[in-house]
């Protein structure tokens, strides 16, 4: 009664938030392979006022480093690359890049800069910016910031580079290869990479931001993939989320090893595409945010009690803080 109660005190405080004239969120918390909590307010598309549903395709920005993560190992299980192969190796023409191994680019600990950063100092729109065009902005680049494996600094470069081995390796886009090796085998009907300028996306939320009381429509076209470009439902991350208790895309030792910390900073904790850590009762997790433009998203796994939350938004409104507290509250009630 009492967790039935909370619910009912969550729903209609996101109801005063997310309501018929707002951006949305969606919201699912599955325990083992039930889906106990799957809730949406708000609105996909304020201009023709088309509410959330489980149905509705968002782009989650960062979080598509864990699919990226997930490609590499499935090459790795292929014997067709090794953790400690150096990307020099691969990519000859980044010969100020010496040391760096896959496995740094995995963990972000390669010392190469992030390309958003080297965008603004050269005054450079980070809209319709291609992966060919980070590569040569990469080569331009004179050293590293820090020895690799040395210090942890999140880095998109580490991704996109990511996504040009995975094309490299196989002969494949990254979109190819993501679509028929996950998204395919795992019935992810309703994901997509999106790799085209005003690529039509069938469902998706437009993405807001907040100005004061004003809000505006914030959609960055961001062509690069591998550090994000993945679009997807609240449904699709639940398949995703079940494969990864299977050996249903690679073997169980793999996955493992995508949980475990390849950081050695002391304040950051860092797999394959997860953040790593404990909430405050001890319990394992594991997590990772999506930002981009009004877009704002996380999935976080519970290791210990099985426990997943996703939660997928189309406002700036809806803030780190507001998402983490919301993840917690949900954990509290299905897991007493």
């Amino acid at each position: 009664m009492k967790s039935k109660y909370e619910i009912n005190k969550l729903n209609e405080e996101l109801k005063n938030k997310y309501h018929g004239k707002t951006p949305g969120i969606s919201i699912m918390a599955i325990k083992d392979k039930d889906i106990v909590y799957n809730e949406q307010f708000g609105l996909a598309n304020l201009e023709y006022e088309i509410p959330m549903t489980t149905n509705t395709v968002f782009n989650i920005a960062s979080i598509t480093k864990q699919f990226t993560g997930m490609a590499i190992m499935i090459l790795e299980e292929r014997g067709l690359l090794k953790y400690e192969d150096m990307i020099t190796d691969y990519f000859l023409e980044l010969t100020n890049y010496q040391g760096v191994k896959i496995r740094h680019l995995l963990n972000n600990t390669s010392g190469i800069e992030n390309y958003y950063r080297i965008i603004d100092r050269l005054g450079i729109s980070p809209s319709n910016i291609s992966n060919k065009e980070v590569f040569e902005l990469l080569i331009k680049e004179k050293k590293l910031l820090f020895e690799p494996g040395s210090k942890f600094d999140y880095s998109n470069s580490n991704w996109v580079l990511l996504a040009l081995l995975i094309k490299k390796i196989t002969g494949v886009s990254y979109k190819e290869f993501i679509e028929k090796s996950i998204f395919n085998k795992l019935g992810m009907k309703n994901s997509i990479i999106f790799t085209k300028k005003q690529q039509i996306v069938k469902n998706r939320a437009y993405g807001y931001r907040y100005e004061y009381k004003n809000i505006y429509c914030d959609y960055v076209e961001s062509l690069t993939v591998g550090d994000g470009g993945i679009f997807t439902t609240i449904e699709d991350l639940y398949k995703w989320d079940q494969a990864l208790y299977t050996e249903e895309l690679v073997s169980k030792e793999s996955i493992e090893l995508s949980f475990t910390n390849g950081s050695v900073d002391g304040e950051e904790a860092y797999g394959f595409g997860w953040s790593i850590g404990e909430d405050d009762s001890g319990t394992r997790k594991i997590w990772h945010t999506g930002l981009d433009a009004g877009f704002r998203s996380v999935i976080t796994r519970y290791l210990d009690s099985k426990f997943t939350v996703i939660i997928l938004s189309n406002s700036s409104a809806c803030s780190w803080d507001e998402r983490k507290g919301i993840t917690n509250e949900l954990y509290n009630i299905f897991n007493r």
